[in-house]
C-alpha cells in the first residue's frame, strides 16, 4: 500500500526533523494499515508507540484515539475481553474532550469490524466489561496498555 510507504517516509522525516506531531501520525497512520491488513500483532504495537508519542507532546486527545486503535488491534490478536475494556476506557477520554470519531468513515468500520466483533464473541456480559473499561481511569488504561504491547522486535 502507498499509503505505508509514505507514513514510512514521513516518521523517518519527522524524527530527523525533531517533529513530535509528526512522528505521532506517522505511527498512527502505520498502525492504521496494519489494522487494515487484520495484522493485530504488528497495529498494537504501533499504537503503542504513538500513545507514547502522542502523550510526549501533551495530546491527551489523541492518545485516546491511539488506544481505542490499540483495543480493535487486540480484538484482531483474539483478546476480545481486553479489547473491549480499553476501548471503552479510550472512548471515555475521548468523550471527556469532546472527540467524536464517528464521522471518519474508516475508523467507524474499524470498531464495527473488529470492537463490533469482540462485542459479539464476548456476547450478553460484553456490557459489563465496557463498564468496568468506563469506570478503569486513564492512567489504569495507559498501564493495561503497557502490559498487553507487544515488545518490540516482536512484530
Amino acid at each position: 500500500m502507498i499509503a505505508c510507504a509514505i507514513a514510512h517516509r514521513t516518521l523517518a522525516i519527522g524524527r530527523e526533523l525533531g517533529a513530535p506531531r509528526d512522528v505521532h501520525y506517522s505511527l498512527h497512520y502505520l498502525g492504521d494499515c496494519a489494522l487494515y491488513r487484520g495484522d493485530g500483532k504488528a497495529a498494537a504495537s504501533w499504537y503503542d508507540l504513538s500513545i507514547a508519542a502522542a502523550l510526549a507532546y501533551g495530546n491527551v486527545a489523541e492518545a485516546a484515539v491511539e488506544m481505542e486503535g490499540f483495543a480493535m488491534a487486540l480484538a484482531a490478536c483474539d483478546q476480545p475481553l481486553e479489547s473491549l475494556r480499553l476501548a471503552a476506557a479510550a472512548r471515555s477520554r475521548e468523550d471527556a474532550y469532546g472527540f467524536d470519531g464517528s464521522g471518519v468513515e474508516f475508523w467507524a468500520r474499524f470498531r464495527e469490524r473488529y470492537l463490533g466483533g469482540a462485542r459479539e464473541t464476548v456476547g450478553p456480559s460484553a456490557e459489563g466489561v465496557e463498564a468496568a473499561g468506563r469506570a478503569m481511569g486513564w492512567e489504569a488504561a495507559l498501564t493495561m496498555v503497557s502490559s498487553l504491547a507487544p515488545r518490540r522486535g516482536d512484530t
